[in-house]
């Protein structure tokens, strides 16, 4: 198969609407994603070149934004932007992998809303981040696989990418669920990692509007 070819079956994948994901239609869902998920770039000290990470705003208003702590993390703290707006670190608790940043609040930005409790297994789940350090965001999907194990992580079937750390892990009603974190590597398998709803509601509650 040509190269060409190749890039336009990709280019028709993604514009397809997002149906048929665990038999869910995803397209309410996914509009405005990218106004409550920005795309975070940190500029580390040893680095030689930016990195990207995701974030979702869990306050429009005021201008908070979660993200996992270790994409802001580091000795000296990292330059920072979200949406291409500087931003400052407010909080990072590195066991939890949750950090708070704070931007300069601006229109098209919208709070996610919170779920109250992590879905059970099999509940079909989208990640939204900015894969690859991509420019645009693009969700993928899968399910919830094993919740709650240790307290402070749920495993989700869904093959996370670099870029997507800190982004958002939406359910059926479009509300958080949860906040990427890692991936889990056992030979050639892996599990995406995520923070659950109820630790990051705790971590939160003072900023939420």
């Amino acid at each position: 198969m040509s190269l060409t070819r190749k890039i336009l079956l990709v280019v028709m994948f993604l514009s397809m609407p997002f149906r048929f994901a665990y038999g869910q239609d995803w397209t309410t869902q996914m509009e405005g994603i990218e106004n409550k998920v920005p795309r975070i770039r940190m500029m580390k000290a040893e680095a030689t070149s930016p990195g990207t990470c995701s974030g979702v705003f869990i306050n429009a208003t005021t201008g908070y934004v979660l993200t996992a702590a270790h994409c802001v993390d580091g000795t000296p703290p990292p330059h920072l932007t979200v949406a291409g707006r500087e931003a400052q670190i407010v909080r990072v608790n590195r066991i939890l992998d949750l950090a708070v940043l704070r931007v300069d609040p601006k229109g098209t930005d919208t709070t996610v809303l919170l779920a109250e409790r992590t879905p059970p297994p099999g509940t079909p789940v989208a990640v939204a981040g900015y894969g690859f350090g991509s420019e645009v965001l693009f969700p993928q999907f899968g399910h919830i696989a094993l919740p709650l194990k240790d307290k402070e992580r749920s495993y989700i079937n869904v093959d996370l990418l670099v870029g997507d750390s800190g982004g958002a892990v939406i359910d059926r009603n479009g509300n958080l669920v949860g906040i990427t974190s890692a991936v889990l590597h056992m030979g050639p398998m892996h599990i995406g990692i995520s923070v659950p709803i109820e630790v990051i509601r705790d971590y939160v509650k003072q900023y939420l509007p």
